[in-house]
């Protein structure tokens, strides 16, 4: 459970105690809560130091933030450059006074590189447990949106404060539309094309759900889905958008189709959905590799061994599987390792690269180790040329965005004479 090293717990094991804080009967009226702390500019800390010494200082400032706390706050490192602590004992004020602490030990630690010291500064959300989460994933969300509140102001430190009663008036509205549109399959799927750099003339597109409100506005996934998962919705959210997918793959007849389809981690962490698509997919009879399940890599963060099952369930289906905004680092080949990956989806950190050589060498490290799995490389939300020519000369297999063509209703675009 603990690293001898760094003092850092593992990740599913404070995710196990996170939930098991958030299941106890008095949690609205108990004190605790999460602080999930990252530090600034680690992209930049590995483009001018290399990849393995920011390796090195990031493993140094685990074992402060360790030694900095006590055992009755299990601390674990949830991303490359960000961790995460429970206290189950603080108030809102003692929260904040250990939120701001660890925040100027790691600032005026003197970290070093060579002869050379490096400080390190980071920002943090602080979230109570009071608010009425439903799972560690729920209590996360909001605890790293206040992280990102959290870089904008100079004190570094936000804490999450539940919406207003017009936020919360909007929220319920919303989760009316998301009901409404359950019951009446009143939902909408755009297509975005995936194009080969070397040609090719299947058709492949990027599946996008979109819900109307009542006053016409096309409202994106990203603006409606977290408040979904928040309300146990995203489970029916995402068999709407398969079985949509899959009427679609089955419509084609004998045109081969292939349809990446976004999924949460909610409903991949479920062996009863991987049941239901099972059997979806017999009944329908779809050629193999027809759908590909796309896997954030923040939801693998919180729940890869039940992912992992649910993938090597639906591979003998035919199903494959994408994992989007995909980073270098330890993490990432954890995921490789472990998942039946055929395509990853980058992060879109990697459409800087034709301005940061860092970027560039860590783009080509990234598409030569898929290579060598066999794994094929897709660049998301590429706009501009030169972006897409960096990409081009990198290695890349697929590119995806409004430099292609942007989404539409209709699958017709033409990829036999498609020239990028």
């Amino acid at each position: 459970m603990r690293d001898d090293d760094t003092g850092l717990f593992a990740r599913s094991h404070l995710l196990d105690r996170i939930n098991m804080a958030l299941g106890q009967d008095n949690v609205r009226t108990a004190p605790g809560g999460l602080l999930f702390i990252e530090i600034d500019g680690v992209p930049a800390l590995r483009e001018r130091l290399g990849l393995s010494t920011a390796e090195v200082l990031l493993q140094q400032a685990s074992k402060l933030l360790a030694q900095s706390v006590d055992g009755s706050q299990p601390l674990a490192r949830f991303g490359d450059g960000s961790y995460i602590l429970l206290d189950e004992r603080l108030d809102d004020a003692g929260l904040d006074a250990l939120a701001a602490d660890l925040r100027r030990r790691l600032s005026t630690q003197p970290f070093r590189h060579g002869n050379h010291p490096v400080r390190l500064r980071a920002s943090i959300g602080v979230c109570a447990l009071r608010h009425g989460f439903g799972d560690a994933t729920a209590l996360l969300n909001v605890a790293e949106r206040a992280t990102r509140e959290a870089r904008a102001i100079d004190t570094g430190v936000f804490r999450h404060q539940p919406e207003s009663r017009a936020g919360e008036k909007a929220d319920q509205s919303m989760l009316g539309l998301i009901r409404d549109a359950i019951e009446r399959d009143a939902f909408e799927l755009l297509f975005q094309p995936i194009v080969a750099v070397q040609g090719g003339d299947l058709a492949q597109y990027q599946t996008l759900l979109r819900l109307r409100d009542d006053a016409g506005r096309l409202h994106t996934a990203s603006e409606f889905v977290p408040l979904a998962e928040q309300s146990d919705l995203v489970l029916d959210l995402d068999r709407w958008v398969l079985t949509q997918a899959l009427r679609v793959i089955g419509e084609r007849g004998d045109r081969p189709l292939r349809l990446f389809v976004n999924q949460s981690g909610l409903s991949l962490a479920s062996t009863e959905h991987a049941e239901w698509l099972s059997s979806q997919i017999e009944a329908r009879k779809l050629p193999n590799g027809s759908l590909i399940l796309e896997l954030s890599v923040d939801d693998l963060l919180l729940d890869l061994d039940d992912v992992e099952a649910f993938c090597h369930r639906l591979v003998p289906h035919g199903v494959q599987f994408c994992i989007s905004r995909f980073r270098a680092g330890s993490e990432g080949e954890r995921m490789l390792a472990r998942l039946p990956v055929d395509y990853l989806k980058l992060s879109t950190a990697y459409l800087e690269a034709s301005h940061q050589p860092a970027l560039r060498d860590q783009l080509r490290e990234i598409i030569d180790a898929a290579h060598s799995r066999a794994i094929n490389v897709i660049a998301p939300r590429v706009e501009d040329a030169q972006s897409a020519a960096t990409l081009w000369m990198s290695g890349i297999d697929y590119i995806q965005g409004n430099l292609v063509q942007q989404a539409a209703r209709r699958l017709d675009f033409d990829f036999q004479t498609a020239v990028l």
